[in-house]
């Protein structure tokens, strides 16, 4: 009986459903007049404002540097002239694999170091020792073997190890606008340390896309298994054809909860501060200068995987202070001559400074790196486009250790020059030719304190050929 009520219900409601469609079609049917879209006068955009009305913009996106967006080389953008790929493709149409961490992403991740900030990423593995380290793994590579950049200045320097380091945490991530990350080997472009991939992380700037501007932020993080606290303000601003980014942070963490009646877990908790400051000058509406300065410095920071607990002296390695500078001058712009139509060009200061504490046996080493950079592109319509520069980074070791050796030699100097050509054409619509070739040399210098026969200088050069 049921069945056969189903079956009576929908025949209703098909003949329902069919009468009301025969007395719509019945009635004459109206139709509405066309209507005319009028497009509204538009309002002078920010660029007009700061470049002039018609004139080519420098940039193709809220300004930071440098960028690895989809870019017209025709239409004065050199953005993504020393980005990673030190192309105009876009990841879309470049034939490694990379990913970009914006800076909304940045924001829901909330980070309150470089760790958190790519913990989740696509194709990298974090590994963080201990508190207040993160050693990032691309293509199961890392430390000397992944190239990190800042702003397209090297954070590798000759005291990277091979192994797992710390010193990607060494970056305040309240001040990044974005991380490019690119998966593979990018030796010609970047040197021959680059065997996994690159990570350039993007600081943050003004931007002269809001036209004149004052403005500022101010972000708290708490976490509940550390009590810890993450402060960061930032006060921004253009105004004409200059702009200024400045801010700080403090972080304060505290031993780590182990839950239940477990408590806390001794020597997890340090202290941290930066601070960082941006001016963005444009001298032509093509052409543009940038002066930076950043300042990061950990502090009380334990290495807790030389914890020993069950020894008299319970006490792991401290790291107090940890610390890194940086100070770079930028120009970069449009040009239209033979040899090329953009450039970039790169000099910079750094300084790394690590102090460990070890029972009777503490250490210290600072390396001063002296860097120049220059990148020039050239569109040859057709043919491509080529893309050639040099690279120069100078590394001067000084060392301490006492009672035992220092880990480096004091003293100790190692640079390394290169120059690289790279070719990008299109041969068909779906047919693309990149081809590349990088010429590097590396010379180290320093003395040996020999156990007998006193100090030993020595001295070594190496050099190569990378194609791609």
């Amino acid at each position: 009986m049921s069945l056969r009520y189903l079956y009576m219900v929908l025949l209703l409601c098909l003949l329902t459903g069919h009468s009301l469609q025969a007395q719509q079609d019945d009635q004459p049917r109206r139709t509405l007049p066309p209507v005319e879209v009028v497009p509204d006068e538009q309002p002078e955009t920010a660029e007009d404002a700061i470049f002039g009305e018609g004139s080519p913009s420098p940039f193709d996106r809220p300004f930071s540097y440098p960028s690895l967006s989809d870019q017209s080389f025709g239409d004065a953008d050199f953005g993504g002239l020393d980005g990673i790929m030190r192309s105009d493709r876009s990841l879309f149409d470049m034939p490694g694999l990379g990913t970009i961490v914006d800076r909304q992403q940045l924001g829901e991740r909330m980070p309150v170091d470089m760790f958190h900030a790519l913990q989740n990423e696509v194709g990298v593995l974090m590994q963080a020792t201990a508190r207040g380290q993160a050693s990032p793994f691309v293509r199961g590579l890392t430390g000397q073997q992944v190239l990190i950049l800042v702003d397209g200045v090297r954070l590798n320097n000759s005291t990277f190890r091979a192994g797992p380091n710390q010193y990607f945490n060494l970056i305040d991530p309240g001040q990044v606008e974005r991380v490019e990350v690119l998966r593979g080997p990018q030796s010609v472009l970047w040197g021959s340390d680059a065997l996994g991939g690159v990570i350039n992380v993007v600081t943050r700037s003004a931007s002269p896309y809001r036209g004149n501007y004052t403005g500022g932020s101010f972000v708290e993080y708490f976490s509940t298994a550390d009590t810890g606290s993450y402060s960061r303000g930032n006060v921004e601003g253009w105004v004409g054809n200059s702009g200024l980014f400045a801010g700080g942070s403090y972080l304060n963490v505290n031993n780590l909860d182990r839950g239940g009646s477990l408590g806390r877990q001794p020597f997890t908790d340090y202290q941290q501060y930066a601070g960082d400051i941006k001016y963005n000058l444009l001298v032509a509406d093509d052409q543009m200068i940038t002066v930076a300065f950043q300042h990061f410095e950990q502090q009380n920071l334990p290495r807790s995987d030389r914890f020993k607990p069950f020894t008299n002296t319970p006490r792991p390695t401290f790291f107090d202070p940890q610390r890194r500078d940086l100070v770079y001058l930028r120009w970069q712009g449009l040009a239209c001559n033979a040899l090329f139509d953009a450039f970039t060009t790169t000099v910079s200061y750094g300084r790394n400074q690590e102090r460990s504490l070890e029972i009777r046996n503490p250490a210290e080493f600072v390396v001063n790196t002296f860097g120049s950079n220059v990148t020039l592109a050239k569109d040859l319509c057709c043919a491509g486009r080529l893309t050639y520069g040099l690279d120069y980074y100078y590394d001067d070791v000084n060392a301490f250790r006492h009672r035992l050796n220092p880990q480096f030699p004091d003293d100790a100097t190692y640079d390394r020059a290169g120059g690289f050509v790279n070719w990008d054409v299109d041969l068909t619509e779906r047919l693309t030719t990149i081809a590349g070739v990088r010429y590097e040399n590396v010379n180290a210098a320093g003395t040996i304190d020999a156990v007998s026969g006193g100090p030993k200088p020595f001295q070594r050069t190496y050099q190569d050929w990378i194609g791609s």
